[in-house]
């Protein structure tokens, strides 16, 4: 007897769905961007960072053009620079390992865990050294997921 079962076919993203969600807000922001040409900076930013500080029960938030230049300005938040190596995961998109560079540190690229896909954390200890500790208790190493 054969078994016979359905399959169904779930996206992993169903960005098409989110969108319907919102288009009509989104279509709505852009428009005022576009029509106010506060392209960079204005008031539309301080507005957002305004109200993403509060949504977080923090004190400030600061917009950036990217998700490369949050990660710089967390390193240069901690004082990575020259002579600093960052532990990270060699596996991963160019831009987690860009800001590193960007500051002036050294990544120290390591195999991931064939397993899960993520860095092999039996491998970090044996990168751990007084450069990557720079001036801090701890050493600095950055994660990311298997999808960046």
């Amino acid at each position: 007897m054969l078994n016979k079962t359905k399959t169904m076919n779930v996206p992993f993203v169903d960005l098409v769905a989110q969108k319907q969600q919102i288009a009509v807000q989104v279509q709505e922001a852009i428009n005022h961007v576009i029509d106010t040409s506060t392209f960079i900076m204005g008031p539309d930013l301080s507005k957002f960072e305004e109200a993403f500080a509060e949504f977080c029960g923090s004190e400030y938030a600061i917009g950036v053009d990217s998700g490369t230049s949050a990660l710089e300005m967390i390193l240069r938040a901690y004082e990575i620079g020259p002579g600093d190596e960052v532990i990270t995961a060699a596996n991963t998109f160019i831009a987690t390992v860009l800001p590193i560079s960007y500051v002036g540190a050294t990544p120290i690229l390591i195999d991931m865990d064939s397993e899960t896909y993520n860095i092999d954390v039996t491998k970090i200890e044996q990168k751990i050294t007084k450069k990557n500790k720079s001036d801090h208790t701890s050493s600095f190493i950055w994660t990311t997921s298997r999808y960046g």
